[in-house]
């Protein structure tokens, strides 16, 4: 008996240092207004994190929504789309920014990044060829604490 209870706590241990940490200092604003339009454009394709059968997925305009009618997929995100999309990368960030998913993933191997199947599924390039790509430095700042201004606009909502 002790002995299973043992284990049992061992493997509860394990599981706790493994989950991704959650920080509290990557910026809402800076996600929605810089973040989210890049993944929209290299990421959120419907056979690859537009789904939300993915552990990163993200509603994109015109592609996966949570309404899905056509005309409700072409309108701006909602605020409860960004929130999720948040949350969605939120369980990518971890204490060392270097260390993320979110920049390993998608990072060329032959610059130091992970296995990406988008890059077999397109044909082409990965995301990010290396890490001096603008888009990496810029996923890589916001996962670093970096913040934009709070009245700044979510492109597509504007006027």
């Amino acid at each position: 008996m002790k002995r299973i209870i043992w284990v049992a706590l061992l493997a509860a241990t394990a599981c706790v240092e493994n989950e991704p940490v959650t920080r509290g200092d990557v910026d809402f604003d800076m996600y929605r207004c810089q973040v989210q339009p890049m993944i929209d454009a290299k990421c959120s394709m419907l056979a690859c994190h537009g789904d939300v059968r993915r552990p990163f997925h993200s509603f994109t305009r015109n592609r996966m929504r949570i309404e899905g009618t056509d005309i409700q997929r072409d309108l701006p995100l909602t605020m409860q789309e960004l929130q999720l999309n948040y949350s969605s990368a939120l369980g990518f960030v971890t204490d060392d920014p270097d260390a993320s998913w979110l920049l390993l993933k998608p990072l060329d191997s032959d610059a130091g990044g992970y296995y990406h199947r988008g890059k077999e599924i397109f044909g082409g390039p990965d995301v990010f060829a290396d890490t001096e790509d603008p888009d990496y430095q810029l996923l890589r700042n916001w996962l670093a604490g970096a913040t934009d201004d709070p009245t700044c606009v979510y492109p597509g909502t504007e006027g």
